[in-house]
């Protein structure tokens, strides 16, 4: 038996082949009639592939939040219940996570070919280079990783898309059931990643009042905005139903604030004693880990018993919605009485991105949920073990193919922070007739990075994945437009 594995395995090498090459070979027929329909089959192929190798889904300190959002009532606040929901209906009926990975891997891959739709359709990029900007994306070792990490990174990046190509084919072809559309799916986005919300926002208003013309400019803007605020406060309904509690686009959103604008913090922003009471000790504290002056601690004041939200909610007696309103409303005058100060926050939040890019190799592996000791907590483990086993027990330990392969390419961070760039670059080589069309393209990755830097109290690796996107647009055409002269 052992002598015929050398003709088995033989065999097998020739079928294997013989299948490649009838693939490739129907994909160069199809792509000279299709080709998006041939980039189509490649990126799934891609995709597939890419699970194949590596099915394992990866934890991150959030993933435990989201789970539990997932299966409890209660869930990890300042975290989407609506990814949370998305985790419950295509896992628990398979008591597995593997269909969540199928469905992030699906929504790359989708991300990908509406890339390439993208250029090609509204930019005015030629059929090879949006392919080639397509399966780079494909490949683009943060969204790989992105792929396996039960977070909402992926599906915040495909409802993000979702909105842009929404948004490129408003500018072509204005029509209200697009503002609809588009009033629907900036809903669905910020209620997966709650940083979009300043951009669903501007887009709103902005978006009509570029392609509409006066005389029908009202009615557009009304029905923009009008469609807006009738899903955003449905949304916020339903937060108040699932939660028990607060009409809010996110719980615990007022403590991430206030614990983001802590060094700009005042006694005097709080209009309840208690609050007030609550500043007061950690300023005369000025704990040299936790001082509400020490910019390089805000999670300190997040997350420590000693600090800011813990302190609060000691002030409230327990009650997390009390001392989530009070953080909210502090912070929203902290910002008002300060406003240089807060500008100085966000400055600082925007060079550690750039200390973080610098010194990849220090950040990335905690980054992709690598440590000695499980990111995960306690009771986040209890929860996923009752509902997948022991999938996320050793997980910080493993040494996966897709944590290999964003290591090795971890200096894509630096792309992704002077991506912005390129688009500048592409909006000045840009023809006057798809101005608008590329400036949406531009402008989308500064102002998240912009949202970022006024509501991220730090500089994660993690939130320049959505640069990608855009930065291979941004790439695709300045290389197209500098090809063609």
């Amino acid at each position: 038996m052992l002598s015929d594995l050398p003709e088995a395995f033989f065999c097998a090498a020739k079928i294997g082949s013989l299948g490649f090459t009838t693939f490739t070979n129907n994909i160069v027929r199809l792509a000279r009639g299709r080709p998006l329909i041939a980039l189509g089959c490649v990126l799934a192929a891609i995709k597939l592939a890419q699970f194949v190798v590596d099915p394992v889904p990866l934890f991150y300190y959030d993933s435990g939040a989201y789970i539990k959002n997932a299966f409890e009532s209660g869930g990890g606040p300042g975290r989407s219940k609506v990814y949370g929901w998305i985790i419950w209906v295509l896992c628990s009926p398979f008591g597995s996570l593997t269909p969540l990975m199928l469905a992030q891997g699906a929504m790359g891959g989708m991300s990908a070919w509406l890339l390439a739709v993208n250029l090609r359709r509204y930019l005015g990029v030629g059929s090879g280079l949006a392919a080639g900007a397509a399966v780079l994306f494909a490949l683009d070792p943060t969204q790989v990783i992105a792929e396996h990490l039960v977070l909402t990174e992926t599906t915040a990046l495909f409802a993000s898309v979702l909105y842009i190509s929404g948004a490129l084919a408003y500018l072509r072809d204005p029509s209200w059931r697009l503002l609809i559309a588009l009033a629907l799916v900036g809903t669905v986005l910020i209620s997966i990643k709650i940083v979009y919300l300043p951009l669903v926002l501007v887009g709103t208003v902005l978006l009509p009042v570029i392609v509409v013309r006066r005389r029908e400019l009202v009615i557009a803007l009304a029905i923009s905005i009008g469609s807006t605020v009738v899903f955003h406060v449905g949304y916020r309904e339903l937060m108040a139903h699932w939660s028990g509690g607060q009409r809010v686009y996110q719980e615990g959103s007022g403590l991430f604030l206030a614990a983001r604008v802590a060094p700009i913090l005042m006694p005097v922003d709080a209009i309840d004693g208690r609050a007030a009471q609550a500043v007061r000790e950690l300023k005369e504290a000025r704990n040299a880990m936790g001082g509400l002056e020490n910019l390089s601690y805000h999670d300190f004041q997040l997350w420590n018993p000693e600090g800011l939200a813990s302190r609060l909610r000691l002030a409230y007696g327990g009650d997390d919605r009390a001392a989530d309103l009070a953080a909210s409303g502090m912070a929203r005058r902290a910002i008002l009485r300060d406003p240089l100060g807060y500008v100085r926050l966000m400055g600082w939040t925007f060079r550690g991105f750039f200390g973080e890019a610098l010194k990849y190799e220090s950040h990335l592996e905690n980054n992709d949920g690598l440590a000695v000791t499980p990111q995960v907590g306690p009771k986040s483990m209890k929860t996923i073990s009752e509902h997948f086993g022991d999938v996320a027990l050793n997980n910080h330990t493993l040494w996966t193919p897709t944590r290999r392969y964003h290591l090795t390419l971890g200096f894509w961070c630096l792309f992704q922070l002077i991506s912005p760039v390129l688009g500048l670059v592409g909006l000045l080589l840009s023809a006057p007739e798809r101005r608008w069309a590329t400036a949406v393209v531009v402008l989308w990755p500064v102002m998240l990075l912009a949202a970022n830097c006024a509501g991220g109290a730090t500089s994660s690796l993690r939130y320049l994945h959505p640069l990608s996107f855009t930065g291979l647009a941004g790439l695709a055409l300045v290389v197209g437009r500098l090809g063609r002269r």
